[in-house]
């Protein structure tokens, strides 16, 4: 199998985050959020970060602040929990 990019890597993590968390299994989530935050950092995928903030800050408080640490670190604005841009 060949090596996945560091984008794919992020995408996968947040998304397999998302699916543990609909399922309900939030220690597994909160793994794969994690990951998710530490490769977006590392590689600075800012949207990346901005997807796991979203999916987590109801569920995963603890995660949602790490996301909005690494954005602060990054230097990008935390978005809207909600998806939409505000005015």
């Amino acid at each position: 199998m060949p090596a996945r990019r560091p984008t794919q890597q992020a995408i996968l993590h947040v998304t397999t985050g998302e699916v543990l968390l609909a399922r309900a299994d939030k220690s597994q989530a909160e793994a794969a959020l994690e990951a998710a935050i530490t490769i977006a950092e590392e590689h600075r995928l800012p949207h990346q970060i901005q997807r796991t903030f979203r999916a987590c800050t109801s569920h995963l408080p603890a995660v949602g602040e790490l996301a909005r640490h690494a954005l602060e670190r990054l230097r990008i604005p935390e978005p809207n929990p909600a998806g939409t841009q505000a005015p």
